[in-house]
């Protein structure tokens, strides 16, 4: 294939930026020129089939952007598009002249710094390269969103080694639902701790163990005698130092963790509550994918769900719009481990008990 007949990354950039979306399109090539993978090269991939890739789509031997030979469409069963560009390179002059590139195009993107190396760190980059296993396997990874519904990723990887790949997301755009939603009661309603007796115990009687958090916040922690939601075994309490107006709660937090080896059918069991008793998120998130399930099961960082309501118990859908109080479930990938935390708690109470 001619190589010219591919527009350059500035340009493809340029299209995403103007609202196009068709990748084949874009790149001036014909659908028909792509082979489907067979079925065996589908389920052998574990971490496509974690994330619901249900087809992919291939074309090898072709160069684009000067440095990839390989190109991949795959297909996501929520209907998600990836096209992912690849190939194999020990230069890395080429991979910063990329990265250079996208930095201009898409702002300082983000990464994950506990999993990966950031393309900004060129010593890292260049020790990735030339000292298999350095980091402990930690491949480069960097990514951007463009939009709601277009993200990027510039990856190096260490296994297979010097494959560098860049990966551009088409989004199905997530429905918000902004329907009323306390018909089903609230999770106040599925706790057994009594939080009047909580509260007096905390504040007046001393009874938990106090500190006064970074935020200037009372951090109160108790040791459940009974598991809440069958599971948590923790909760931490954090109340707000203000003066409050006399038969007004105080401002106050809580957080619901568990102490020990995490039970996956029973983090499973809560997640389905939540999401049967609030429905999908303030972004628009129902039912759990299975990449992250794979993502608690290895106690890794997932930023979960989260719904924010006002004082209607709809879910937050301008920023001029207050927060009563909102709900979070999520996996910090630290000691506490799966976690639900119900910020503005006080507004909970007082609104919608």
């Amino acid at each position: 294939m001619d190589k010219n007949n591919i527009p350059t990354l500035k340009e493809v950039i340029h299209f995403l930026k103007r609202g196009d979306r068709d990748f084949c399109d874009m790149l001036q090539i014909s659908p028909d020129k792509f082979e489907d993978a067979p079925f065996e090269m589908l389920i052998s991939n574990e971490f496509d089939v974690l994330a619901g890739v249900n087809k992919v789509r291939m074309l090898f031997d072709v160069e684009c952007f000067g440095v990839f030979r390989n190109i991949l469409l795959k297909y996501h069963d929520n209907g998600n598009i990836k096209v992912v560009f690849y190939g194999t390179i020990s230069n890395i002059d080429g991979i910063f002249k990329m990265f250079e590139l996208l930095i201009g195009e898409l702002g300082a993107g983000n990464f994950d710094r506990e999993k990966f190396f950031s393309f900004a760190d060129r010593q890292n980059v260049n020790l990735v390269a030339t000292s298999p296993g350095f980091g402990t396997g930690k491949d480069v990874v960097h990514y951007w969103s463009l939009s709601d519904d277009i993200s990027i990723v510039l990856q190096y990887c260490q296994k297979p080694r010097y494959q560098f790949s860049l990966l551009i997301t088409r989004l199905i755009p997530k429905v918000r639902d902004h329907s009323k939603r306390n018909n089903n009661g609230t999770i106040t309603e599925r706790l057994s701790i009594n939080i009047w007796n909580l509260l007096d115990s905390t504040l007046y009687n001393g009874l938990a163990e106090s500190a006064i958090n970074e935020y200037g916040v009372l951090e109160y922690t108790l040791e459940l005698d009974r598991k809440e939601l069958d599971y948590f075994t923790h909760l931490i309490l954090s109340v707000g130092t203000e003066i409050q107006a006399e038969g007004k709660l105080p401002r106050f937090n809580i957080d619901l963790y568990h102490n020990g080896s995490p039970d996956i059918s029973k983090i499973r069991s809560i997640a389905e509550q939540l999401i049967r008793l609030y429905g999908t998120d303030s972004s628009g998130n129902g039912e759990l994918e299975p990449y992250e399930w794979d993502k608690i099961n290895n106690n890794e960082f997932w930023t979960g769900r989260t719904w924010e309501f006002n004082r209607s118990h709809v879910l937050r859908h301008n920023p001029q719009d207050e927060i009563a109080y909102y709900i979070r479930m999520d996996n910090m990938g630290d000691l506490q481990g799966f976690k639900v935390t119900i910020v503005s708690a006080n507004k909970l109470y007082e609104l919608f008990t």
